[in-house]
């Protein structure tokens, strides 16, 4: 095989950076990829990334494993139209990449946090008052909502996001929520 099966890939500092090399490393004495990691497949990770882009490359089979496909099939049931993206926290740099797809795609995107474009408070802590109630009159009538981030500093601020995650509890809009900082 082509690495140590011990191996700690989160534990090196190339998987975050998305490093050719390691994908190189990884990709030796395979010939299958499969992606079963549907909660983290956004990420720019070497192993999300570049790995499968590699082993594509080199004519080697790549896809998606049948629990990550089984989670895409019950999403895409359920998303009915209007269908909004909440989404802020930090991360923005790949969180925004996506939500522009997503509204290509005829997605209402409601950002927050440190994605570009958002009416923050004089602070810089937390979204506007005027943003929370267009936000709030958006959730109110959606039929889909996917959450992926606060709209602030919810430590130190968290008007904004406890009112918009308020909303989204209130709604009758099938609902997922994801993301370590929208747990918190």
């Amino acid at each position: 095989l082509g690495v140590d099966l011990n191996f700690d890939l989160r534990a090196d500092p190339r998987e975050e950076t998305n490093d050719e090399s390691l994908a190189s490393e990884l990709a030796l004495g395979w010939d299958v990829f499969i992606n079963e990691s549907f909660a983290t497949s956004h990420r720019l990770h070497c192993s999300l990334d570049a790995l499968p882009r590699l082993m594509k490359s080199q004519g080697k089979q790549v896809g998606m494993g049948l629990r990550f496909e089984q989670e895409l099939k019950i999403l895409n049931s359920k998303f009915e139209d209007p269908r909004i993206l909440i989404v802020g926290g930090a991360k923005s740099e790949d969180k925004e990449k996506w939500a522009d797809e997503l509204e290509k795609n005829g997605w209402v995107i409601l950002r927050g946090g440190l994605l570009p474009n958002v009416d923050l408070r004089p602070d810089g802590l937390d979204i506007s008052d005027e943003t929370i109630a267009k936000y709030k009159m958006l959730i109110a009538n959606s039929s889909t909502i996917v959450v992926v981030g606060p709209m602030g500093k919810y430590e130190e601020a968290p008007h904004g996001t406890k009112e918009v995650f308020m909303a989204v509890a209130k709604s009758k809009a099938y609902k997922v929520a994801g993301g370590g900082d929208t747990e918190a």
